[in-house]
Protein backbone atom coordinates (compact mmCIF):
# COMPACT_ATOMS: atom_id res chain seq x y z
CA UNK A 1 0.00 0.00 0.00
CA UNK A 2 1.37 3.40 -0.97
CA UNK A 3 0.55 6.34 1.28
CA UNK A 4 0.84 9.84 -0.11
CA UNK A 5 0.79 12.65 2.40
CA UNK A 6 0.71 16.38 1.92
CA UNK A 7 0.69 17.89 5.40
CA UNK A 8 0.10 21.34 3.97
CA UNK A 9 -0.96 22.77 0.66
CA UNK A 10 2.00 23.81 -1.43
CA UNK A 11 1.04 26.08 -4.28
CA UNK A 12 1.84 24.46 -7.61
CA UNK A 13 2.47 20.94 -6.22
CA UNK A 14 0.31 18.01 -7.28
CA UNK A 15 0.67 14.32 -6.38
CA UNK A 16 -1.64 11.82 -8.03
CA UNK A 17 -1.83 8.02 -8.13
CA UNK A 18 -2.33 6.58 -11.62
CA UNK A 19 -2.65 2.82 -11.75
CA UNK A 20 -0.74 2.56 -8.46
CA UNK A 21 2.13 4.78 -9.69
CA UNK A 22 2.62 8.14 -7.95
CA UNK A 23 3.00 11.08 -10.32
CA UNK A 24 4.43 14.32 -8.96
CA UNK A 25 4.03 17.63 -10.76
CA UNK A 26 5.18 21.15 -9.91
CA UNK A 27 4.09 24.37 -11.62
CA UNK A 28 6.32 26.46 -13.82
CA UNK A 29 9.13 28.28 -12.03
CA UNK A 30 10.94 30.45 -14.61
CA UNK A 31 14.74 30.34 -14.52
CA UNK A 32 14.70 27.81 -11.64
CA UNK A 33 16.28 24.39 -11.24
CA UNK A 34 13.88 21.97 -9.53
CA UNK A 35 15.02 18.97 -7.49
CA UNK A 36 12.54 16.21 -6.65
CA UNK A 37 13.45 13.83 -3.82
CA UNK A 38 11.76 10.75 -2.32
CA UNK A 39 11.98 9.19 1.13
CA UNK A 40 10.35 6.08 2.51
CA UNK A 41 10.90 7.02 6.16
CA UNK A 42 11.83 10.74 6.27
CA UNK A 43 15.30 9.97 7.68
CA UNK A 44 17.09 9.95 4.33
CA UNK A 45 16.18 11.37 0.94
CA UNK A 46 17.03 10.20 -2.58
CA UNK A 47 17.14 12.45 -5.64
CA UNK A 48 14.78 11.06 -8.26
CA UNK A 49 14.57 13.94 -10.74
CA UNK A 50 16.22 17.22 -11.61
CA UNK A 51 14.52 19.46 -14.16
CA UNK A 52 14.56 22.98 -15.51
CA UNK A 53 11.71 25.42 -14.85
CA UNK A 54 8.82 22.94 -14.57
CA UNK A 55 8.24 19.39 -13.36
CA UNK A 56 5.71 17.81 -15.70
CA UNK A 57 3.86 14.77 -14.32
CA UNK A 58 6.82 12.62 -13.24
CA UNK A 59 6.06 8.96 -12.59
CA UNK A 60 7.92 7.34 -9.70
CA UNK A 61 7.76 3.66 -10.70
CA UNK A 62 10.40 2.81 -8.09
CA UNK A 63 7.87 3.66 -5.36
CA UNK A 64 5.40 1.00 -6.52
CA UNK A 65 5.24 -1.75 -3.90
CA UNK A 66 6.82 0.35 -1.16
CA UNK A 67 4.70 0.78 1.98
CA UNK A 68 4.99 4.57 1.85
CA UNK A 69 6.67 7.37 -0.06
CA UNK A 70 7.21 11.01 0.82
CA UNK A 71 8.22 13.69 -1.67
CA UNK A 72 9.84 17.07 -1.42
CA UNK A 73 10.81 19.55 -4.06
CA UNK A 74 13.32 22.37 -3.83
CA UNK A 75 14.23 25.10 -6.25
CA UNK A 76 17.13 27.43 -6.85
CA UNK A 77 18.15 29.78 -9.66
CA UNK A 78 19.54 28.10 -12.79
CA UNK A 79 23.34 28.21 -13.06
CA UNK A 80 25.93 27.08 -15.62
CA UNK A 81 25.91 23.54 -14.19
CA UNK A 82 22.21 23.17 -15.02
CA UNK A 83 23.03 21.90 -18.49
CA UNK A 84 20.84 18.81 -18.37
CA UNK A 85 17.39 17.71 -17.24
CA UNK A 86 15.49 14.49 -16.53
CA UNK A 87 12.56 15.80 -18.58
CA UNK A 88 12.46 17.38 -22.01
CA UNK A 89 10.05 20.00 -23.24
CA UNK A 90 10.13 21.23 -26.85
CA UNK A 91 9.89 24.76 -25.48
CA UNK A 92 13.20 24.37 -23.59
CA UNK A 93 15.51 25.59 -26.34
CA UNK A 94 18.59 25.26 -24.12
CA UNK A 95 18.72 21.46 -24.48
CA UNK A 96 18.18 21.25 -28.26
CA UNK A 97 20.66 21.89 -31.03
CA UNK A 98 19.74 24.97 -33.03
CA UNK A 99 18.10 24.20 -36.38
CA UNK A 100 19.80 25.89 -39.29
CA UNK A 101 18.43 26.47 -42.76
CA UNK A 102 15.22 24.87 -43.94
CA UNK A 103 13.87 21.37 -44.48
CA UNK A 104 15.89 18.67 -42.71
CA UNK A 105 18.56 21.22 -41.80
CA UNK A 106 15.95 22.97 -39.63
CA UNK A 107 15.39 19.83 -37.53
CA UNK A 108 16.52 20.31 -33.95
CA UNK A 109 17.47 17.42 -31.70
CA UNK A 110 18.43 16.74 -28.11
CA UNK A 111 20.96 14.16 -26.97
CA UNK A 112 20.05 11.86 -24.11
CA UNK A 113 21.46 8.99 -22.08
CA UNK A 114 19.78 6.21 -20.14
CA UNK A 115 21.87 4.43 -17.51
CA UNK A 116 21.33 0.67 -17.47
CA UNK A 117 21.82 0.34 -13.71
CA UNK A 118 18.14 -0.12 -12.94
CA UNK A 119 17.22 3.53 -12.43
CA UNK A 120 14.38 4.91 -14.49
CA UNK A 121 15.95 8.28 -15.27
CA UNK A 122 16.67 9.76 -18.68
CA UNK A 123 19.40 12.43 -18.85
CA UNK A 124 18.79 15.04 -21.56
CA UNK A 125 21.97 17.02 -22.11
CA UNK A 126 22.55 20.52 -23.48
CA UNK A 127 23.37 19.41 -27.01
CA UNK A 128 25.32 22.56 -27.85
CA UNK A 129 27.45 22.66 -24.69
CA UNK A 130 27.99 18.89 -24.77
CA UNK A 131 28.22 17.81 -28.44
CA UNK A 132 29.58 14.39 -27.38
CA UNK A 133 28.00 11.95 -24.94
CA UNK A 134 31.40 11.05 -23.47
CA UNK A 135 32.16 14.61 -22.28
CA UNK A 136 28.71 14.96 -20.76
CA UNK A 137 28.89 11.55 -19.04
CA UNK A 138 32.29 12.34 -17.48
CA UNK A 139 31.09 15.68 -16.16
CA UNK A 140 27.56 14.85 -15.04
CA UNK A 141 26.68 11.16 -14.79
CA UNK A 142 27.42 8.97 -11.76
CA UNK A 143 30.22 6.47 -12.31
CA UNK A 144 31.80 8.10 -15.37
CA UNK A 145 34.06 10.82 -13.90
CA UNK A 146 37.30 8.84 -14.17
CA UNK A 147 36.51 6.85 -17.30
CA UNK A 148 38.76 7.31 -20.36
CA UNK A 149 37.25 7.65 -23.82
CA UNK A 150 38.47 4.13 -24.65
CA UNK A 151 36.81 2.72 -21.52
CA UNK A 152 33.65 4.67 -22.32
CA UNK A 153 33.52 3.31 -25.85
CA UNK A 154 34.24 -0.25 -24.68
CA UNK A 155 31.83 -0.27 -21.71
CA UNK A 156 29.42 2.50 -22.62
CA UNK A 157 26.92 0.41 -24.53
CA UNK A 158 26.77 -2.09 -21.66
CA UNK A 159 26.25 0.59 -18.99
CA UNK A 160 24.17 3.17 -20.86
CA UNK A 161 22.20 3.85 -24.01
CA UNK A 162 22.84 7.09 -25.85
CA UNK A 163 20.73 8.60 -28.56
CA UNK A 164 19.20 11.71 -30.04
CA UNK A 165 15.57 12.79 -30.01
CA UNK A 166 14.39 14.91 -32.94
CA UNK A 167 12.12 17.89 -32.59
CA UNK A 168 9.80 19.25 -35.23
CA UNK A 169 11.29 22.17 -37.19
CA UNK A 170 10.32 25.58 -35.79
Amino acid sequence: MLCLARPLEVEGLAIELRGGVPFVEFAESPRQSLLLERSTGLASWEEIARVQERLWAYGDWAAVGKPQAFYRISQRPLTSIDDWSNQLSPSNDALFTPGTGSGLAATRFAKFSILLDGTDRVYFQDSVKWPFHYSFARARLPGYATMTVLEFNAQGSMRMRVSEWPSAPS
